[in-house]
This record gives structure tokens, C-alpha cells and sequence, in this order.
């Protein structure tokens, strides 16, 4: 299950690409694969995030070296970014969920 969320995940982050979303490549940066799975849903988070508000990140990066930490748990990052993405809300509490969330993200953004 994790080996298809990773592969998912890096699915999604290849799509966001293409649409022109400066992300870093997809490459593989921690041998621990949920770490992985978070640092590339952060990521994305981030991006995805600062492209709808940029002007007030901008502003917001002066002031703070890092504008977004790892604060938030995997599943809060993932509800987050999916939440941006698909503008539907629903929560993950486990890994069937984050299965199953990011399958319909990746439909969601490859319909693009």
C-alpha cells in the first residue's frame, strides 16, 4: 500500500509539473518512504499554495527564513494539499485514505 501511495504521490507531483507548477524534480531523497511521501506533499503544498497567494508570501519570506515548516502531520499535509487541489474536503485518518485520496487527486489532475 505505502509503494502505491509513493508511487501516486510522485505521479501527482510529475502532473503538477506539467501544468507548470515550478516543483523540484521527482526523485527519490529519503530511504524512509513516508518521510518521502511528506516532503513531496509538502512541497507541493507549498507551491500550490504560494501560486494562488503570491504576492502576500512574497511579502511573508522577507520576514521568516522559511515560510512553511513541517509542522503539519502527513495526513494534515495531504488533506491540505488535496483540499487546493480538488476543492473537496474530506479527512484522512489512515492509510487507506491517503490510498484512496490521492488515487482521485492524481484522476483529478491528469483529467487536465
Amino acid at each position: 500500500m505505502i509503494d502505491r501511495i509513493v508511487m501516486l504521490t510522485m505521479k501527482l507531483k510529475q502532473a503538477l509539473l506539467c501544468l507548470g507548477y515550478e516543483l523540484p524534480p521527482v526523485m527519490w531523497m529519503h530511504n524512509n518512504k513516508i518521510k518521502q511521501i511528506h516532503m513531496d506533499l509538502t512541497q507541493m503544498l507549498h507551491v500550490v499554495l504560494s501560486s494562488r497567494t503570491r504576492a502576500s508570501l512574497t511579502e511573508s519570506r522577507k520576514h521568516s527564513p522559511s515560510a512553511r515548516g513541517n509542522s503539519q502531520t502527513l495526513f494534515d499535509t495531504a488533506n491540505s494539499l488535496f483540499a487546493s487541489l480538488t476543492a473537496k474536503h474530506s479527512r484522512i485518518h489512515n492509510f487507506t485514505d491517503l490510498l484512496q485520496q490521492t488515487q482521485d487527486t492524481c484522476d483529478y489532475v491528469a483529467s487536465y
